[in-house]
């Protein structure tokens, strides 16, 4: 099976996949080997989405570390919400190191 090199998640993932750029914000589906600009997820086998941040108020990429301004709990965006734990001595969460840090 093919794979894509995401730099957004920073991993490798199957063929079929869909992931939300960090760099642009625009959907890319995994192809055979490459990626391609689609304007929908409905043929994707799993998706990667931006976090919609309260504590932000905005939307980020996957793999954004933020400290929650409700419990000051740290909360990492894998792509499909908001995971713990972070842990704050190497910055990184569930799906590896954070792409940007977001203390209170």
């Amino acid at each position: 099976m093919a794979t894509c090199s995401s730099s957004t998640l920073d991993r490798d993932v199957d063929d079929g996949t869909c992931v939300q750029s960090a760099s642009d914000g625009a959907w890319y589906q995994c192809s055979s080997g490459s990626w391609v600009a689609t304007s929908s997820t409905a043929s994707c086998s799993e998706t990667y989405a931006w976090c919609s941040s309260a504590t932000l108020g905005k939307s980020v990429p996957p793999r954004t570390c933020v400290q929650s301004a409700s419990s000051s709990n740290w909360y990492q965006c894998n792509g499909q919400g908001w995971v713990t734990p972070v842990d704050a001595s190497t910055q990184s969460g569930p799906i590896g190191a954070c792409a940007s840090w977001n203390p209170l």
